[in-house]
């Protein structure tokens, strides 16, 4: 009798042991399939076109991102840079909503499905940035404030034949400027990079105003239309992209940018 006991507990054992392995593997490829269809989502709401997400491995997590460029040739699209950073940018900032990736590959493809960049990028996440609060104030407030201290920066460069255009994108409560200036000359394009670095101060007053811009971005373009710089500054991660024509040659912000981010003043919203 003990005998049978004894074998009813073993195999109640392994049974609790195999049901608990199961359980731990269908969590792990839930939470595999979370973060996979969350980064597929974001991409989308910002148009990056990302081709695909697979998990090369499961813990620590690590991923492979493939995305698309319209380029046949060497030289990328004005676009290219700017996804590329939005790429890395989330999957940084996924650490927000619980998905702590430890490293991922970056692969570029061309419209015929070859490989024409590929990296591979550790993931660190200050958790400074993860603590920054959302925007207090409505995206058509701070375009106002934007566009108002815009226009005061074109007068004062005397960038009296540029054109702006201003809008504010925003996520989760966290904005982006965006902003198309039009100009006339080369000569003028070139005058219109000092409005680019000055929007840094500009940003900064606007974020103590209840306004919350993690990233602004910049098209220069020529009177035809044609992009002349393509740039974009993510004052959160304190890093920079950018895109040049060949012919608009400039040495671009060879620091990084400084804090522009508003400091907490509420608590942070849960992952």
């Amino acid at each position: 009798m003990k005998h049978k006991n004894l074998l009813s507990k073993i195999f109640l054992i392994i049974v609790g042991v195999a049901v608990g392995i199961a359980i731990s593997l269908s969590t792990k490829t839930g939470a595999q399939n979370d973060v996979v269809t969350y980064l597929e989502e974001r991409y989308k709401q910002q148009n990056v076109p990302v081709a695909g997400i697979t998990v090369l491995q499961e813990s620590p997590l690590r991923l492979q991102i493939v995305f698309q460029t319209t380029s046949e040739g060497k030289k990328g699209t004005p676009d290219d840079p700017i996804n590329y950073h939005l790429v890395e940018r989330e999957v940084i900032l996924a650490a927000r909503k619980g998905y702590f990736i430890q490293s991922f590959v970056t692969i570029v493809i061309n419209p015929n499905g070859e490989q024409v960049f590929k990296s591979d990028t550790p993931v660190y996440a200050d958790p400074k940035t993860l603590e920054i609060a959302p925007a207090r104030i409505a995206d058509s407030d701070t375009s106002k404030m934007a566009g108002d201290g815009i226009n005061l920066l074109i007068d004062k460069l005397n960038l009296h034949e540029t054109t702006a255009v201003v809008d504010i994108s925003s996520s989760d409560g966290f904005q982006t400027l965006n902003v198309q200036l039009l100009t006339p000359s080369l000569k003028e394009a070139y005058n219109a990079v000092d409005l680019t670095m000055s929007l840094r101060n500009l940003i900064s007053e606007t974020n103590a105003q209840g306004a919350q811009i993690v990233m602004y971005k910049v098209e220069i373009k020529d009177e035809k239309g044609n992009i002349l710089l393509n740039y974009l500054s993510d004052l959160q991660l304190r890093s920079e992209s950018w895109w040049n024509a060949d012919n608009f040659q400039v040495d671009l912000f060879p620091g990084s940018p400084p804090p522009a981010i508003a400091p907490q003043e509420t608590n942070s919203p849960t992952p």
